[in-house]
């Protein structure tokens, strides 16, 4: 019997439905190279310990919480320092001013950066060169002052709207304007899978808020900025997509991939890289000296044209690479 072309096109189109798809994604790591990197803030101070990264696509600079050194420091896009200064807290026992650990920065479209420090209990607004402006604890935001939580990393959207997660009694995060009142509350804190536990990064991409919890399943959690949890990925076990300390994370739009979501995994030393569907693509880097590996990575930041920045706890060091 003749087998008519009508029944070839059909044979074929179900084939088409019956065999796995066998794309894969791009190979990452061979797009990506190094091309700076700094150990001190430019005045002869080594870094130690710089924790947060935040890059403002406006100005084109760099600033960094060096915790180790109690300062910020702000560089150019190719690492070259700027400026530096120490950062003072008013220590919640003695009330004396000392000399802070600052862990997490941002800056808004005034060139004001916005501090989270491991000394105290309260955020921060610092002038472009240090000087305090404000201070503002959970509560006062709130307008409760029996909420005992504390702040623990930020964000920051192109409309200067500043996503604060905090942590203690209340575990969330807080939207708020340019002027720092509260737009509403993201989250809250339980054993769900869109609940949370301990926030430890946040970014906000195209008006979704990506975080990550030390303890919660899923690790890397996904809502809109209207609070709605949209989905999640990743565990705290063994499996390689899983994640042990996800330290830093960082959204970046890539012409052969998509949207790609960075993940920085202290204990484990790598970069782990997912598509929006939460699926890992590849892990970048491992633990080491050498130029594209870590030591114990904390931030991470994107330029927008394709370069990024990891700073490292333990490295004591912020490495550029770009990802052509």
């Amino acid at each position: 019997m003749r087998t008519s072309r009508f029944q070839y096109l059909f044979l074929f189109l179900v084939l088409l439905l019956i065999i796995p798809d066998l794309s894969v994604a791009s190979d990452i790591p061979s797009r990506i190279t190094f091309d700076a990197i700094t150990f001190d803030d430019g005045m002869g101070i080594a870094l130690r310990s710089p924790r947060s990264i935040f890059f403002d696509r406006r100005s084109g600079e760099l600033t960094v919480a060096d915790a180790g050194n109690n300062r910020i420091i702000i560089y150019d896009r190719n690492l070259k320092p700027l400026f530096s200064f120490d950062h003072f807290v008013r220590d919640r026992y003695t009330g004396m001013i000392v000399k802070g650990e600052p862990k997490a920065v941002a800056v808004n479209s005034l060139g004001e950066i916005i501090v989270i420090d491991n000394l105290v209990e309260y955020l921060e607004v610092l002038d472009f060169r240090g000087t305090p402006l404000e201070k503002f604890t959970v509560g006062q935001i709130l307008g409760d002052s029996a909420i005992k939580a504390r702040p623990e990393c930020l964000a920051i959207d192109a409309a200067d709207n500043l996503y604060l997660g905090v942590t203690g009694k209340m575990t969330a995060v807080l939207m708020l304007d340019k002027n720092l009142k509260l737009i509403r509350v993201i989250g809250k804190k339980g054993p769900l899978p869109s609940e949370l536990n301990t926030i430890l990064a946040v970014t906000e991409s195209e008006g979704l808020l990506y975080l990550t919890d030390l303890y919660s399943v899923p690790a890397v959690k996904i809502f809109d900025t209207s609070g709605n949890y949209i989905s999640g990925f990743a565990g705290h076990d063994i499996e390689e997509p899983d994640l042990s300390l996800p330290s830093g994370i960082a959204v970046s739009e890539d012409s052969i991939d998509g949207t790609l979501i960075w993940v920085t995994d202290a204990l484990r030393q790598v970069i782990k890289v997912y598509n929006s569907d939460g699926d890992m693509l590849v892990q970048v880097g491992g633990f080491g000296y050498k130029l594209g590996e870590y030591q114990y990575p904390a931030g991470i930041a994107f330029t927008g044209d394709g370069h990024f920045f990891v700073s490292e706890k333990v490295g004591n060091r912020i490495q550029r690479f770009l990802l052509k």
